[in-house]
């Protein structure tokens, strides 16, 4: 399917294919649906709800998504090939990215509670003003990402890649947490 503005649908409403490019969905109801071995190409999500979705070979590339609900999703399973997201005002909340390549993507103002990110690449990815409450870093490369403004960050700089990696000063304590001191 090529260049179509699919609105308000669930997966049993659209006419089976396995790939979609510069396709628009809206308000579309896809949670707890089975999203496997399709192909998003180039396509925008918005208003959409794609929690506990079953993602087998699913493959994102260069995919925005923008006020989403993508809770309880397993990124790990996407096709790795070109996986790219762009995501804005979305809850990924419970979301797995283990060991998943995501260099250079963009999360915008996202609620990411209790998300996996272990092993993951988040190398040059962008964290802009996102709740990382609970989310869970180990042996992650964050090199070169940006969480200067995003709170709640608890990281192990130890077990974690962070080389050119930027945080906020008030963002330390999150650094520093397994040291049990007193930042005043």
């Amino acid at each position: 399917m090529l260049d179509k503005r699919i609105e308000k649908c669930s997966i049993s409403d659209l006419p089976f294919t396995e790939e979609y490019e510069n396709c628009t969905f809206i308000e579309c109801n896809l949670s707890k649906q089975d999203l496997s071995e399709r192909k998003f190409i180039d396509c925008h999500f918005e208003d959409c709800d794609l929690s506990n979705a079953t993602l087998h070979n699913t493959a994102f590339r260069n995919i925005v998504f923008e006020n989403c609900k993508m809770m309880g999703l397993f990124i790990e399973q996407c096709n790795p090939f070109g996986l790219e997201l762009h995501v804005d005002h979305c809850s990924l909340d419970y979301t797995s990215f283990h060991g998943v390549q995501l260099s250079d993507s963009t999360f915008n103002s996202c609620s990411m509670i209790d998300a996996d990110l272990t092993n993951a690449d988040l190398s040059d990815c962008v964290f802009d003003d996102c709740d990382l409450t609970g989310a869970h870093f180990e042996h992650t490369n964050c090199k070169n990402t940006d969480f200067h403004t995003s709170v709640n960050i608890l990281l192990d700089p130890e077990n974690n890649r962070l080389k050119g990696a930027k945080f906020a000063l008030s963002g330390l304590p999150g650094l520093l947490t397994k040291y049990d001191i007193d930042i005043i």
